[in-house]
């Protein structure tokens, strides 16, 4: 498992300085597999024996940190293992801080050591008092709720999925949905990571890529009176939605991998969709329960034998364009929410053809060619009504190698009322001054340029980006927890 982990996952954004041969990479890669799995582990950090092996400095992988702490089950919330306060010196704060939930985006693997990295530095902080004596520190502690719905499912049957798997109970997608698309009404139970989650205990969302607009669903959905009235459900329920990579607009991709280019949701024969459909449904035919466990799990019981991709109700249609066309069309956005998205890109404008070309050849080669199709991708002259008009392509070009940016943007077009832009990372040099939360209501955009659609996430890697991106993520939780407890005790607006 690790092996295939650190084969698929281990770069990210940027090339090595000097390049590596492939077969000096897979060789260091076998006898790191050998040293990670030994009984008797030399007294040596993993991370510096890498670097050692692979000679590339800059990309120094923490995943010593990933063994220790990789052996969470879905759906269980995530701890670090910290210093106690006796040890540290540091009174534990009675009030905790409103929780952090996870979504991983498409075809995600549930692992989620793996997938989002050192969480302990948004777990636990040392907080310092408002009266500013620094001898009296108080230790502010965040959970963070790792949910896991259905990596290929629809944005509707995920963000079902993760409300049951917060409030706990036996998934209902829904009478009226399940009989149109043709799968069972009922799901999975669940205990509940967090039952009390309600518009008085609100929670905090991030997602990656498809687990962004899972979030933005969830969201509709918590206003279209969709969940048992007895759950009070409520869009406020959402404190703040934080993406990155997220294809709020859809992506030229889906179509690219398979996705018929229309409104059916059916996918082109013997395309890359349609042999991923196929494996799913084999391995699912199987069902093979260590397999589904300790590898993978694509949570699609409920389809029983019927064909998920004979219709709409999948995650290939609701990444393509026309899929997220549909959604927003019924979508809102909503005053008492903080909306963050960080938008990669890493192409550039060809000033010859008007497209947009790969900046660099990414370690993972598939973004680079999926970058390249992107960058030039034109509907089919016999598309019927197409979602986006030829002459507005031009502005979908710039991609991270999955998502064109102005899909990451938001799900709207821009306004100044809508949306601020700003360029880099929160609390860098060149946004000292900018307001660290945003505003409700309002999309708070923050460009991240030269950033591949995996290069934050998934795994780790000790990069000034990397510490830099989790710095201001908890920060930017911390201030949203100050304005929301201000509000609720009467002290501001």
């Amino acid at each position: 498992m690790i092996y295939r982990y650190l084969n698929f996952r281990f770069f990210g954004a940027f090339p090595p300085k000097r390049p590596v041969p492939s077969s000096t990479f897979i060789g260091s890669l076998e006898r790191i597999n050998v040293f990670t799995m030994s009984e008797e582990k030399e007294n040596i950090h993993f991370s510096s024996k890498l670097k050692s092996l692979t000679g590339v400095p800059e990309l120094v992988i923490d995943f010593a940190d990933f063994l220790s702490q990789a052996q969470f089950e879905i759906g269980e919330c995530i701890e670090n293992e910290v210093p106690s306060p006796q040890q540290s010196g540091i009174k534990e704060d009675e009030d905790e801080s409103i929780p952090l939930v996870l979504i991983e985006g498409f075809m995600g693997p549930a692992y989620p050591r793996l997938y989002w990295g050192p969480l302990k530095d948004i777990l636990y902080e040392n907080k310092i008092n408002s009266n500013n004596d620094r001898n009296n520190g108080v230790r502010r502690r965040r959970r963070c709720l790792f949910v896991s719905p259905g990596p290929g499912n629809s944005l509707h049957d995920r963000a079902v999925e993760v409300y049951y798997q917060l409030k706990g109970g036996k998934v209902d997608y829904g009478e009226e949905h399940s009989k149109q698309f043709g799968h069972a009404r009922y799901g999975r139970e669940y205990k509940g990571l967090y039952p009390e989650w309600s518009l008085d205990k609100p929670l905090h969302f991030f997602g990656h890529s498809l687990g962004g607009t899972t979030i933005w669903k969830l969201q509709q959905l918590l206003n279209s009176n969709f969940f048992p009235v007895q759950h009070n459900p409520h869009p406020d329920m959402i404190l703040s939605l934080t993406a990155i990579s997220a294809p709020f607009k859809g992506s030229q991709a889906s179509y690219n991998l398979g996705q018929k280019a229309d409104t059916t949701g059916q996918v082109v024969p013997y395309s890359f969709g349609y042999w991923l459909g196929k494996f799913a449904k084999t391995y699912e035919y199987f069902d093979i329960k260590w397999l589904k466990k300790n590898v993978f799990d694509f949570q699609l019981e409920h389809w029983n034998e019927s064909s998920m991709f004979k219709d709409k109700d999948h995650a290939p249609y609701d990444l393509s364009i026309h899929g997220m066309k549909d959604l927003n069309a019924k979508s809102r956005t909503f005053t008492n929410t903080f909306y963050r998205t960080y938008a990669a890109s890493m192409t550039y404008l060809d000033e010859e053809t008007g497209f947009h070309k790969p900046k660099f050849l990414t370690t993972i080669l598939p973004l680079y060619y999926t970058s390249k199709a992107i960058g030039c991708f034109r509907f089919p002259e016999n598309a019927i009504d197409p979602p986006v008009k030829s002459d507005e392509l031009l502005q979908w070009f710039e991609n991270d190698g999955i998502c064109p940016v102005i899909s990451q943007y938001h799900p709207e077009q821009c306004s100044p009322k809508y949306c601020t832009h700003h360029q880099g990372m929160p609390g860098d040099n060149n946004n000292a001054n900018v307001n660290h939360y945003g505003s409700p209501g309002v999309w708070d955009v923050w460009m991240l340029p030269d950033t591949t659609h995996l290069g934050l996430f998934p795994a780790w890697r000790t990069t000034k980006k990397h510490r830099q991106f989790f710095n201001g993520l908890k920060e930017y939780l911390n201030a949203l927890d100050d304005v929301f407890l201000k509000k609720r005790n009467g002290e501001g607006s």
